[in-house]
């Protein structure tokens, strides 16, 4: 969760413009129509209400037997609540679209499909589960990478200085940021992306698999049918066997694609079961940071600059101050950074001398 801070204000007057910016863009891309969080506070209690659900269910994914007798109503009525919200919203979403069946979305491509076999497409049961799940997979977790994006590059000065400095020198005017030759052209920019996607995976938690009829060999180790097997991401993502000083924030060890830190690289997950929403995740982030690069100045807020990290007087594991902070909450939870703007030189209309 990114926070501005405006004017020197305090923490307490902050806007979550991360969140509202990549749920804008994902209910654009899915459903032809932006909620406009980023202008308007109608929608905004949505992207609140799926972090608050999303406790209750990175618990029931864990231990689902807590929904005996419905114990998780008791353990968890705010997650309840923040759900119900949710899936009103997800219902006025579906229900408007099946009704204006119109627009080129992938909401209407998924409306349309039908089985080649039985010849059935969706019913709104199904319509409304892939809605959930393309809302939160295409805004949460895409702006939990910003956050830790804008975490590490205000924490990390040389890298900053040299991210601004190829956005700049590669682009003439804002208006020429746009997908093509000239961004895939920002090595070091995207360096920055996977090594911000690396140090704080969006989802860091282990994603079960469970073996088949017959069990399953993995590695030489045999895994018999019925048990479930992982690999937490964040703990492969810090394995010093695949990244050298892996709590150091080094974005030059993603220039040499060539190198096998790609072999504990799993962000997105791997194989069949990987994120299909990758390649958009990496475009938007892509668009979003050379934009802000390109535009502006930005550094932690005066007074701010331990805010999103850890604590050296806290419990081991959160003792790194200049690592980004997640909690497994299915995706992940976050608080921070704390940032400041200014419009950079010859941009800014005059205002670049001022901090926002």
């Amino acid at each position: 969760m990114i926070h501005f801070v405006y004017l020197n204000v305090l923490p307490s007057l902050t806007h979550s413009l991360g969140e509202y910016l990549f749920f804008d863009m994902i209910t654009d891309f899915v459903f032809g129509r932006s909620y406009n969080l980023l202008d308007s506070p109608e929608y905004r209690y949505v992207p609140a209400a799926i972090k608050a659900s999303n406790k209750r269910v990175s618990v029931l994914v864990q231990a689902p037997e807590i929904t005996f007798k419905r114990m998780d109503k008791k353990l968890f009525p705010e997650a309840i609540l923040a759900r119900n919200q949710f899936l009103k919203f997800v219902k006025m979403v579906v229900t408007d679209k099946m009704q204006a069946k119109s627009g080129k979305d992938v909401f209407n491509i998924l409306a349309s499909a039908k089985d080649p076999e039985t010849n059935q497409g969706f019913n709104m049961l199904e319509l409304g589960a892939e809605s959930i799940s393309l809302i939160v997979a295409g805004s949460d977790t895409t702006s939990t990478l910003m956050a830790s994006l804008f975490f590490y590059l205000s924490h990390n000065r040389g890298v900053y200085d040299a991210a601004v400095h190829e956005v700049r020198t590669c682009f003439a005017s804002a208006s020429e940021i746009r997908l093509g030759t000239k961004l895939n052209s920002c090595k070091y920019l995207r360096a920055c992306i996977d090594e911000s996607l690396r140090m704080s995976p969006p989802v860091g938690a282990a994603l079960f698999r469970e073996a088949l009829v017959g069990g399953a060999t993995v590695d030489g180790q045999y895994i018999p049918e019925g048990i479930a097997v992982g690999t937490g991401i964040y703990s492969i993502h810090h394995s010093p066997l695949y990244f050298p000083e892996p709590f150091a924030f080094r974005p030059e060890r993603w220039l040499d694609r060539t190198a096998p830190v790609f072999e504990g690289y799993a962000p997105f997950s791997l194989g069949n079961r990987g994120c299909i929403g990758k390649g958009l995740a990496l475009m938007e982030a892509m668009l979003t940071m050379a934009t802000v690069l390109y535009t502006f100045d930005f550094e932690t807020a005066p007074g701010c600059e331990s805010f999103g990290g850890g604590c050296i007087d806290a419990p081991w594991g959160r003792h790194r101050e200049n690592e980004f902070q997640l909690r497994e909450h299915l995706t992940a939870d976050t608080a921070g950074p704390l940032l400041r703007f200014r419009y950079r030189k010859d941009v800014g209309q005059g205002l670049e001398d001022g901090w926002m």
